[in-house]
């Protein structure tokens, strides 16, 4: 694992118009691999689901977004409806492609819609 160790994340709303992008980090993994005592590969490959809206919560909580109390986190997570790892080209991830994770360059820190309205 690299130092410039990233994931690009969409993350959706209950509102269906909703989406937010967020950047993970090391900071979010570490978090995540000292609240569920397991390491970063094992997550992904055992626990995907949990491990990538985990990291979109950290990542947007470092950024205001989102609650920061565990309490909290539970009920804005009851809100999210998807969180989708992007690859390079900032599209979710498919069988056929890979999680982006090299570039360290933060995304745009805004929300955007589904209509393309920023």
């Amino acid at each position: 694992m690299g130092a410039t160790m990233v994931f690009d994340l969409e993350v959706w709303f209950e509102d269906p118009e909703s989406k937010t992008l967020a950047r993970a980090d090391q900071r979010d993994i570490a978090a995540f691999e000292t609240e569920y005592r397991v390491g970063f590969e094992d997550a992904r490959k055992t626990m995907p689901i949990t491990f990538f809206r985990y990291l979109g919560w950290s990542a947007l909580r470092r950024r205001g977004m989102a609650p920061a109390s565990k309490a909290d986190r539970d009920k804005w997570l009851d809100n999210v409806i998807s969180v989708e790892p992007l690859d390079a080209d900032g599209k979710p991830v498919t069988e056929d492609s890979e999680i982006a994770t090299a570039d360290p360059t933060p995304p745009a820190a805004q929300t955007t819609s589904t209509s393309g309205q920023l």
